[in-house]
């Protein structure tokens, strides 16, 4: 879908087909929430999947118990959970999916977003409640430039463990959507055709960190799985959460505690 133009076309072949228009890879659309156990957790972390991400793959990696949902729709009720992240490759996320989450950031709550969708309310719905970008170019390509990734502050908690440039093997997963032009973003890495790739931002009293790539679980393997892993890691480690082993590129494997 390139822009909301395209409505009626999509509403024609149902809201599954919807959410497989704004991704780039294929996977059936879900359109009921779940709960990991069927149950109510203890669980601080909570996993948003528009479709089949890799997200899981890496919590897991790292040690993270964590409740998954796939939708839309949401739980609208996130306020057990310290962190929340999204995963995507396409979905139809509406203005009041974006504006629930900035007013879990606001009140303090951790978001985490990898990926994105070619939709037009979630271009608008992040420029107006979270992060401004281009709301007439949101729409998927592959990075057309190498290399792929490039540091550009080493600094950055982001960029910790990660080369200095990188180029995928499975050059799908260089497919991104969202190009941001906020001012306020602390920015780790831009992609080889430079737009910010990597970047958060604080949201009253709480904080986004995004990678702009595609999560599809598919795009992500050896050593490109090991890099969303390190990536991963990194965001989650802004919020005051550390490994308690040893990080190495090409071989993460870590627990976490909360930083004292």
């Amino acid at each position: 879908m390139q822009n909301k133009t395209m409505l009626a076309g999509l509403l024609s072949v149902g809201l599954a087909g919807a959410a497989l228009a704004g991704g780039t890879g294929s996977s059936p659309g879900v359109v009921n929430p779940g709960h990991s156990s069927g149950s109510p957790t203890n669980n601080s972390v909570a996993l948003l999947e528009t479709t089949t991400t890799a997200l899981g793959e890496v919590l897991t990696s790292l040690g993270v118990t964590y409740d998954d949902y796939q939708g839309p729709p949401f739980p609208t009720n996130l306020t057990q959970y310290t962190t929340v992240l999204l995963g995507m490759d396409g979905g139809l996320l509406e203005g009041s999916d974006i504006q629930n989450l900035a007013a879990y950031a606001s009140a303090g709550g951790n978001l985490v977003f990898f990926g994105g969708t070619c939709w037009q309310d979630y271009a608008v719905a992040m420029d107006t409640y979270l992060v401004r970008n281009d709301t007439n170019n949101y729409c998927w390509t592959e990075v057309m430039n190498t290399p792929a990734v490039r540091i550009v502050d080493p600094e950055n908690p982001l960029s910790l463990g990660l080369p200095e440039t990188y180029n995928f093997t499975n050059w799908a997963a260089s497919y991104y959507q969202f190009r941001t032009t906020d001012p306020a973003i602390s920015v780790a890495a831009d992609n080889g055709d430079g737009y910010h790739m990597q970047f958060s931002k604080t949201i009253g009293s709480g904080r986004i960190a995004c990678c702009i790539n595609s999560a599809y679980a598919s795009y992500w393997a050896g050593a490109d799985l090991d890099w969303m892993t390190t990536a991963v890691r990194n965001m989650y480690s802004i919020y005051g959460i550390v490994p308690t082993k040893s990080v190495s590129w090409g071989g993460l494997k870590a627990t976490f505690r909360r930083a004292r």
